[in-house]
């Protein structure tokens, strides 16, 4: 799967659902949409445990 900023994703526990901000080397950063949350993931564990959304420019 291809990762890119701005790419929307959601949690597969808890549904909170969360936007690519940064992507350096092999790290990926998530921020929730909605608090202030952060992460800092490999590209591996983002897939594992987050479901693609669709971005706002794709539905409009």
């Amino acid at each position: 799967m291809s990762i890119m900023e701005g790419d929307r994703f959601k949690d597969k526990l808890t549904g909170q659902s969360f936007i690519v901000k940064e992507i350096t080397d092999r790290t990926i950063i998530l921020e929730a949409e909605y608090s202030p949350n952060r992460f800092s993931l490999s590209s591996g564990i983002v897939e594992l445990f987050f479901d693609r959304s669709e971005n706002e420019s794709q539905v409009n």
